[in-house]
């Protein structure tokens, strides 16, 4: 069984009074033994977060989808693209890609 101390540490509440009571007055509005289960309850929850396993997928790595297969133009689909390259010039597919 560990110690109020203990879990406090182990849930990384500084040592000092002041950060000990911070703490612990989020709970002052429960009556005594509520007050006592709530701090700890919320103690283990801060333990269980600090010591939980990291993910060993990384951070900043995005999910992409698969490419779909498109089908293929009907032709009025491709007599507007030609329309829109002939009116935009040879950047128009990047002037495309920005719309």
């Amino acid at each position: 069984m560990s110690t109020i101390g203990d879990l406090e540490r182990r849930a990384g509440i500084g040592a000092s009074p002041a950060e000990r009571t911070a703490f612990w007055l989020q709970f002052h509005h429960l009556e005594g033994e509520a007050c006592l289960n709530a701090g700890v309850a919320e103690l283990r929850r801060l333990i269980a977060l600090r010591e939980a396993p990291a993910d060993p997928r990384p951070k900043t790595r995005t999910v992409r989808r698969t490419r779909e297969t498109l089908q293929p133009l009907t032709p009025e689909q491709e007599a507007a693209l030609q329309a829109y390259a002939a009116r935009h010039g040879r950047r128009w597919k990047s002037i495309l890609n920005n719309a």
